[in-house]
């Protein structure tokens, strides 16, 4: 089998290799946009880690360049007057590619709403072979009508999202009937990856001063809730502030945080004014990395915070929404924490793995942690009832092989 893959790409490439190690796949021919050029390395590093290099010969890695000006006008005009013909316009030149192309199998393409995979199926759809098949896997998106996420989710053959709730949202969004699907989350982890984590022997920080440490694992933090898309879930500072008024010790390891309109880091401003709260160095989550030893030491990390009422773009979305961090604190044996209410899908995953906390408010959380830590509540979740990228791997495979 050789599949062709499109679409976005963010962290933890490595997972790929579940795939790649597939008897049934020969070949993966990716076109990878070169401004996530680098995200591709941990799929390399971790492949050198694990001894398993060889299995990168089954990879075909075509990089393809950012859109000019007038590309991007074209894109956004073909959007905007839903012209298909404007769209492939747009990005003529990937079609021409594709075209000579290695010939294929199946198409996959993934993964969200953000990384124009639905615009690279609306344009580049005539450069399949007829009748091929052609696989959407789906994971971020909010509750806003798009043309062209309506075209992708109404054309492609078969489409795998995270959870059954997708098809209720699609429903309500669309009135779309979705039925040639199939479930499995693009976030589970590399099967190496999470043995050789849970290997790893670690003391968590409480074990010497009995006080709950929790983290914060996030890309951004932000100073406020008002940018438009996900503000309010990267606004931490209300959570961490509940938490260290309980004398619950809070780490926030964050890519970049975001300063306020004045140039103020604001978080850094609570660290100083709190010795309950620290900001630490980014951590670098891959095989072979001291990143998991430091995220062991945790206790119990934060996803993200509810969602005021009134923002039902962004609240219908967190709904069904299984933040990809939480797969890092399952490995880590970090109890996940979600508020009531907040994510029906993140209460089903702590339902299921019985691993993790769902509070009512900030002094039901408090007892809680405050019972993990005296070792009243679980803390540590068996490898066996982790999911991992082999089984996503399993389940897109067998949904080409439906279609052929």
């Amino acid at each position: 089998m050789r599949i062709l893959r499109l679409g976005g790409f963010n962290l933890a490439t490595s997972r790929f290799l579940d795939l790649i190690e597939k008897y049934d796949l020969e070949r993966m021919i990716i076109f990878l946009d070169e401004k996530e050029a680098h995200y591709i390395l941990d799929l390399y590093d971790t492949a050198s880690f694990f001894g398993v290099g060889h299995l990168l010969k089954k990879l075909s890695i075509r990089k393809c360049s950012q859109l000019g000006a007038l590309s991007k006008a074209l894109r956004k005009a073909g959007k905007s007057v839903h012209s298909r013909f404007l769209m492939r316009m747009a990005y003529l030149n990937l079609a021409s590619q594709l075209k000579r192309c290695d010939s294929f199998d199946a198409v996959w393409i993934g993964d969200n709403d953000f990384d124009d995979s639905n615009d690279l199926f609306v344009a580049t759809m005539p450069s399949f072979p007829k009748g091929i098949p052609i696989i959407r896997s789906y994971k971020e998106t909010r509750f806003i009508k798009r043309w062209e996420e309506f075209v992708t989710l109404s054309t492609v053959g078969h489409v795998i999202f995270p959870s059954r709730t997708y098809l209720d949202f699609f429903k309500d969004l669309y009135g779309l009937n979705l039925d040639k699907t199939s479930f499995a989350d693009l976030d589970w982890r590399y099967s190496r990856t999470i043995r050789w984590v849970k290997s790893i022997e670690t003391e968590k920080l409480s074990e010497h001063d009995h006080r709950p440490h929790v983290c914060i694992l996030t890309g951004r933090a932000l100073p406020d809730p008002s940018e438009l898309r996900s503000g309010h879930r990267y606004y931490f500072i209300p959570v961490i502030k509940e938490l260290i008024e309980r004398g619950i010790a809070v780490h926030l390891h964050a890519a970049r945080i975001v300063t306020d309109y004045l140039g103020r880091n604001l978080y850094a401003e609570i660290a100083r004014s709190s010795n309950h709260f620290h900001v630490e160095k980014p951590l670098k989550l891959t095989a072979g990395s001291d990143g998991y030893r430091i995220l062991k030491r945790y206790d119990a990390g934060i996803l993200h915070p509810r969602i005021p009422e009134g923002n039902r773009s962004l609240q219908r979305f967190q709904q069904i929404n299984i933040p990809n961090r939480i797969y890092e604190y399952q490995i880590a044996d970090v109890a996940p924490l979600v508020q009531a209410g907040t994510s029906k899908e993140v209460e089903r995953v702590i339902a299921d793995t019985n691993f993790g906390i769902i509070f009512r408010d900030y002094d039901d959380l408090s007892m809680k942690l405050f019972e993990l830590v005296d070792g009243k509540i679980q803390n540590r979740l068996s490898t066996e009832k982790i999911r991992s990228y082999k089984d996503f791997a399993d389940i897109l495979i067998q949904a080409i092989k439906t279609m052929t």
